[in-house]
């Protein structure tokens, strides 16, 4: 069965195609045709520029470059072209943690204090709070006014920015996405291991899976970099990002790698039972003229790196997933979906509440945990798979697996991640 994969992608310029001969091809020419042309639709449309890298059950569908990795010089994107790589290097830092964990050199549950001996609070915030964004630590990125530059600056100066804000709760008590606890992770990184977190990323990570053109120290130069745009209005000329300097974003936004090192990396997630427990899940990025997409499950990996920081996506997402689900999906009554939307309190097993809204889009629904952030995005469309008895079951890809759950009997709803992390819904009458 094919998984839904729900990803952010990004958009715009032209096409160019290449393919690596130790890549083996799907003999499904008619789905790589698909994706393809849908794309291409929206690079012709300035929509998109970049790399695509899309793999079921150990083949690839699709790996390509479109669109141009320098405008001016006209230089294409192929599945070689370096991009940044944004909030997906935070699934790098959570393996490094877990690393360092698996060696000794800390455990989850130390506090922060250990690490920082004056951080406010630090005695009641965890490795494993900052890993899951539950530290209650204010974004440096999103919650302040915060200057980036074209100049280094250290990491304890970068934490001293927020250093001193006070918390947005009590720490394990919410979610919210924070940008600064992947900073402290670094650090800690730094301190547990002796080695800087660059060193660290390139020598326990990169190097031994050989992704020979991912890079954590830019000051080291590149061989294939795109250059980072804003989409264009209506030209072909797209206005050049303003630089800045990979330290601003050590361990949640530094790293620059390639769909096809993104994909050696997902290989031995899959494959290797030595990699598999620093399997941390997938993620988005958007920053400085760059997003990027790493979206897998056992079956089915898609890996979207782009050089347009602003783009249409949601639309070429869920034009993509249903060319993935086309043969798996089942039809359902309007009036059955229908019964499902509304709004439901929402308990993890962790502690968090949260409220969810389920809402009805065509043949499938959406689920939004309104503002709360325990889903990244926002909106997950779950599309009907089975229905056996009064069970009917839905699918998304997000993370390495999402499901949805119904009992039509009694409305009992639950969301199920990875098949153990389950999140019971309540009807809000």
């Amino acid at each position: 069965m094919k998984k839904l994969l729900l990803i952010s992608v990004l958009i715009t310029g032209f096409l160019v195609s290449c393919s690596q001969p130790y890549l083996d091809q799907t003999s499904d020419t008619a789905l790589t045709t698909q994706v393809d042309e849908l794309i291409t639709d929206y690079t012709e449309e300035y929509l998109f520029s970049g790399s695509v890298l899309i793999a079921e059950n150990g083949l690839i569908v699709l790996n390509k470059g479109y669109g141009f990795a320098d405008y001016k010089q006209e230089i294409p994107n192929t599945p070689h072209t370096q991009y940044s790589i944004g909030s997906v290097t935070k699934l790098f830092t959570c393996a490094a943690i877990r690393m360092e964990a698996d060696r000794g050199g800390l455990s989850l549950d130390d506090t922060l204090v250990k690490y920082i001996l004056d951080y406010p609070r630090g005695d009641e915030i965890t490795i494993s709070q900052l890993l899951n964004h539950r530290s209650g630590i204010v974004d440096v990125f999103n919650d302040l006014t915060y200057e980036y530059g074209e100049d280094p600056i250290t990491i304890e100066e970068l934490i001293d920015r927020f250093k001193v804000e006070p918390l947005e709760f009590d720490p394990g008590t919410q979610h919210e996405y924070s940008n600064s606890g992947y900073i402290l992770l670094a650090y800690i990184i730094e301190k547990s291991s002796g080695s800087s977190y660059y060193e660290y990323i390139e020598k326990k990570l990169f190097t031994p899976l050989e992704m020979n053109h991912s890079i954590g120290n830019w000051d080291e130069g590149f061989s294939n970099k795109a250059l980072g745009y804003y989409s264009p209005v209506g030209s072909s000329s797209p206005p050049k990002h303003p630089d800045m300097h990979h330290s601003h974003l050590i361990g949640t936004g530094n790293l620059f790698s390639t769909v096809e090192d993104l994909y050696l990396w997902y290989q031995a997630l899959q494959g290797d039972e030595d990699w598999r427990p620093y399997d941390c899940g997938s993620h988005f990025g958007r920053g400085y003229g760059y997003q990027a997409a790493f979206v897998h499950n056992p079956d089915t990996v898609i890996i979207v790196l782009s050089n347009f920081y602003d783009a249409a996506l949601d639309q070429m997402v869920l034009d993509i997933q249903e060319i993935l689900l086309e043969d798996d999906l089942i039809e359902l009554a309007t009036a059955v979906i229908d019964s499902f939307v509304g709004e439901y309190f929402a308990l993890t097993p962790d502690g968090v509440e949260t409220i969810i809204r389920i809402s009805r889009e065509e043949n499938h629904l959406v689920v939004n945990d309104i503002g709360s952030n325990i889903f990244s995005p926002g909106d997950i469309p779950f599309y009907p798979i089975s229905s056996e008895r009064s069970i009917i079951n839905f699918e998304s890809g997000y993370g390495s697996q999402i499901g949805l759950q119904i009992d039509k009997t009694n409305k009992n709803i639950q969301i199920i991640i990875d098949d153990t992390f389950v999140i019971k819904l309540t009807i809000l009458e």
